[in-house]
């Protein structure tokens, strides 16, 4: 089932895509997801103050100058003076705990088939080498501030005009949507400074195959590999449908032609691209850590909440107004955290009055199925590992809600937009002829192998 999108049949009907500058670089695919999203959910396109991860205090900046300048220097010897070669390069996101460190669960099983070859590490989460990587490794947080301070590229004309024409067209398709020409500009220099930073990478060390990981949109990585001719397999890390303008496209002839897309996508099941129209090329590799079963204790209680950085703090709201009103207990509760959100840890921990239970990455998600009775959430890849653990799923209707509108018919999923109704899906019973779907299948060599070969 394709949904109805209003931005796609936009984009189908305006010629959009085929506005180019004078560089030869079409430029609406640089900007879509971006725009698309905040469309979607009335997000800035561009939101330069949103804290993350990586962010510290000034003082610590400070304090931290010497292993800054290191990591600098160290940078400008990998881009300008090696020249050591790799059969592979990995662009990763370690966020999944696993054998007491951090691995990217997405694209793990892969790397460890590979683990002989000569293997180059771009890691885009971490800031330090986890145990499970034995190859040589760089890290975004110091790649990209290196590449801004010696690489500084300019908005042309001809760029201006391509910007112009596609906001007039959004503006006169959409009137009442805000579009910030500078915010376009910003995200246009951030792809020209990809394309530098990984053209430098791929001439140096004469990269043969790119992994990645999706984080963020990497469209200028897309870009200069498929000008230089080097095969790219980007893994699926997370739910994917008609609203997710990464890999949902309209119907149009030729598309291909005006867009910057991996060599191929491999995904969790063949389930997930039936729900889109996708010119990207397909294919399943399933992966070992999604559909790993979850052996569920006999005494398991607990209800597992899943936050995410954009309605983490609206449904705080809605768990904390069911325990003032006894519908749960806050002892029940175990409040997980999205990696964007584990520098908010001490607001949830002071928001619950430290009588919820609020995890970052101590435990993976499999493991908290395991003494969870059901699961609560806006919308998260989470929900498909519950149903297919035979987890209940509560979907507070909130905001993006509705991106996981395909699995409203499931039997074992409920929707709530109030009290009594997280209520009634609390007390509704596991259905007995519940058909356990499977969107996450096993991944091995042979599939691995299978999906580079064709």
């Amino acid at each position: 089932m394709i949904l109805d999108n209003s931005f796609l049949r936009f984009e189908k009907k305006s010629d959009i895509f085929q506005i180019k500058n004078d560089k030869g670089i079409y430029i609406w695919d640089i900007f879509r997801y971006y725009i698309g999203c905040s469309f979607d959910n009335g997000s800035p396109i561009v939101n330069s103050n949103k804290k993350n991860i990586h962010n510290t205090p000034k003082i610590c900046h400070i304090l931290k100058l010497p292993k800054y300048f290191f990591c600098f220097v160290y940078c400008l010897f990998f881009l300008f003076i090696s020249r050591k070669k790799y059969d592979n390069m990995f662009f990763v996101a370690s966020r999944n705990q696993f054998d007491g460190d951090f691995i990217d669960q997405n694209s793990f099983d892969t790397y460890k088939l590979f683990k002989s070859k000569k293997n180059l590490i771009i890691e885009s989460f971490l800031r330090r080498k986890s145990k499970h990587y034995n190859s040589d490794i760089f890290f975004t947080a110091y790649l990209l501030p290196t590449i801004k301070l010696i690489y500084r590229p300019k908005i042309s004309k001809a760029d201006k005009v391509c910007i112009e024409r596609i906001c007039a067209l959004l503006t006169s398709e959409f009137p009442n949507k805000i579009i910030k020409v500078h915010d376009l500009y910003e995200l246009l220099i951030s792809f020209y400074r990809d394309i530098y930073l990984y053209k430098r990478i791929f001439k140096q060390h004469k990269i043969n195959k790119i992994f990645l990981t999706q984080n963020g949109i990497q469209k200028g990585l897309f870009y200069i590999a498929s000008k230089m001719k080097i095969p790219l397999y980007e893994f699926q890390h997370g739910i994917i449908g008609s609203f997710h303008y990464a890999y949902s496209y309209p119907q149009i002839e030729n598309l291909t032609n005006f867009i910057y897309i991996p060599s191929k996508f491999l995904t969790f099941s063949d389930y997930w691209c039936n729900s889109l129209y996708t010119p990207i090329k397909n294919v399943c590799i399933g992966n070992n850590y999604f559909s790993k079963s979850v052996q569920k204790r006999t005494d398991a209680s607990k209800i597992l909440v899943i936050a995410a950085d954009v309605f983490g703090k609206q449904l705080a709201s809605v768990i904390k107004n069911a325990i003032n009103n006894n519908i749960i207990k806050s002892t029940d509760v175990i409040f997980k955290l999205h990696p964007n959100q584990y520098f908010e840890k001490t607001y949830f921990d002071d928001f619950f009055d430290k009588e919820v239970t609020v995890y970052t990455n101590e435990y993976s998600v499999n493991e908290l199925f395991a003494k969870s009775k059901c699961m609560i959430t806006v919308c998260s890849t989470a929900v498909y590992e519950a149903l297919q653990s035979k987890t209940k799923v509560l979907i507070y209707e909130y905001d993006m809600y509705k991106d996981l509108s395909l699995l409203f018919n499931d039997k074992n999923l409920f929707l709530f937009a109030n009290t009594d109704e997280l209520n009634q899906g609390l007390n509704a019973s596991f259905p007995d002829d519940y058909k356990v779907p499977v969107f996450f299948e096993k991944c091995t060599s042979e599939k691995i192998k299978k999906a580079l070969d064709e």
